[in-house]
């Protein structure tokens, strides 16, 4: 049970701590997709990557596969014998970025997977990048701030039964734009489809319900489909009625004691 307090609180501090100083934390989403060139099997391809900062009065980043081609008057027909171009173009741009803002907190949703997040980024980029003596800049690990964990943490493991958590928290906390959301999966098949706005979309759907996320784990409204028992309880404690009557019963209690 401490250990569980210990985690919890922890948690929460973290999270206040860095939403704190809105200005120097950066929130990031990014689609992929897998395709096939000469008949083998490359790595996911980047297509698009998202960032946008916590306070919304600064500018907002969106790199793009597409907005590459668009730069470069590639037709839609010539994309894939111009994959491995556009995608350094856009990870390079992306690098600018990050060696401007490296020192930021950059929250993201489970990026922390060898097929998908920062190291997913890193490998492409070595690949685009390979004879070009280029590196990823690297973002310290004290600085990568994940969602998903820290629900994990607040919540227990199994905060959720489905396999797509973002998606379950989207139904239990009504979000309004569910439709456009797509898994990775979806973005990569859209992808090859064309279907490049609806990737755009998704995107944007994540990266808006991340910043609801944030805000109501703030107001402390943030629905979970399943929290753990101890969790239910440190809630219970301690809300505002329940410390009323705590503190009724205390006084109460004391002037008994005083005038027996």
């Amino acid at each position: 049970m401490i250990s569980l307090y210990k985690k919890r609180k922890k948690a929460y501090e973290e999270f206040f701590k860095i939403i704190n100083d809105s200005s120097n934390v950066l929130l990031i989403c990014y689609s992929y997709a897998n395709i096939k060139i000469n008949q083998s099997d490359l790595s996911p391809i980047i297509t698009s990557i998202s960032i946008r900062s916590l306070d919304k009065n600064y500018e907002n980043k969106y790199f793009s596969l597409i907005k590459e081609a668009e730069k470069a008057n590639i037709e839609l027909d010539e994309l894939e014998d111009n994959y491995e171009e556009l995608e350094y173009f856009l990870l390079d741009e992306f690098n600018a970025f990050l060696k401007k803002h490296r020192d930021y907190i950059w929250i993201h949703w489970n990026m922390n997977q060898i097929d998908y997040g920062f190291e997913a980024l890193k490998h492409r980029f070595d690949i685009t990048a390979r004879e070009l003596d280029k590196e990823l800049e690297n973002i310290p690990a004290n600085n990568k701030f994940d969602l998903n964990y820290l629900l994990e943490n607040m919540y227990g493991v199994e905060y959720t039964k489905d396999s797509d958590r973002m998606k379950a928290l989207m139904k239990e906390n009504n979000y309004s734009d569910l439709k456009s959301y797509m898994s990775t999966k979806q973005e990569s098949e859209q992808f090859n489809e064309n279907q490049f706005s609806q990737v755009k979309n998704s995107i944007n759907s994540k990266m808006n319900f991340m910043f609801i996320i944030i805000e109501k784990l703030e107001s402390k409204t943030l629905k979970i489909p399943l929290k753990n028992n101890y969790a239910i309880f440190i809630e219970f404690i301690s809300h505002p009625l329940f410390s009323l009557v705590g503190w009724t019963a205390t006084i109460l209690g004391t002037i008994y004691t005083i005038i027996s």
